[in-house]
């Protein structure tokens, strides 16, 4: 069982901490994301190796349930283990829990392999990689998909190059950071995130503008990127308390 599950031992960084101290939601994303391709490399399926398939892993959606998060310069460790591959997706879960071994961030996500010259998701040789998948009982539950609604309010962003991922798209961790973003300067050290829902449902290239619509109802924000009239994604946020606009 074990073997199944990748490990990883963690400290909460400076540069991981908002005004409060404590671990951001967007760290934790980008430390989950990262614990996922450090399990792919582990087992034969990491950047290089998709590269040179002409393919790449593309997140598909996810969900993330956020408790009391930790402090600057407390220890941490992080799980990911997989579920079996079915249809071309790869079900991936993570845990997060403090140095007392109380969980403060849990997920799952869904993934594909997007290859270049198809230009679709397939698995490489029509092949799934082989993980060592497991299905524990308590994990978190499969995300289901965000779809974009009609919503209130809009702004505009362009995709730079400190957004983009290696592959000149705007990087799925960075859809986050601009979710977080159109919160009240207020929020931060009154309000937390309890849960953030996301579906990717295009690509975003380096330099184009995206229309952020977005909606704050009671205690959630709903929010969609569209590229034109193409949606490029659409997220959920819960908080722990109602907005004040």
């Amino acid at each position: 069982m074990e073997d199944k599950i990748l490990k990883t031992e963690h400290k909460v960084r400076f540069e991981d901490i908002d005004l409060t101290g404590k671990l951001t939601v967007p760290a934790t994303v980008v430390l989950a994301q990262e614990a996922a391709t450090l399990h792919g490399e582990m087992w034969g399926a990491g950047y290089d190796d998709l590269r040179r398939e002409n393919s790449a892993w593309v997140l598909v959606r996810a969900k993330y349930s956020f408790y009391e998060m930790p402090s600057f310069g407390e220890k941490f460790t992080v799980e990911t283990w997989v579920n079996p591959c079915r249809h071309a997706l790869y079900p991936r879960f993570y845990r997060f829990c403090d140095e007392n071994g109380k969980v403060f961030m849990e997920g799952g996500s869904i993934w594909s392999i997007y290859n270049f010259a198809q230009n679709k998701a397939m698995n490489p040789g029509g092949k799934a990689f082989e993980f060592p998948a497991v299905v524990l009982e308590n994990q978190p539950d499969s995300p289901r998909p965000v779809r974009a609604g009609e919503e209130e309010n809009s702004i505009v962003r362009r995709v730079l190059y400190s957004d983009a991922d290696g592959n000149g798209h705007l990087n799925n961790c960075k859809y986050i950071n601009w979710a977080v973003d159109i919160l009240p300067v207020d929020f931060w050290g009154k309000n937390s995130i309890k849960t953030l829902e996301i579906s990717y449902h295009a690509q975003a290239p380096l330099g184009k503008n995206l229309t952020l619509n977005y909606t704050f109802r009671g205690s959630e924000m709903t929010i969609n990127g569209k590229l034109e009239d193409t949606v490029v994604f659409a997220a959920k946020l819960t908080f722990d308390k109602e907005i004040e606009k």
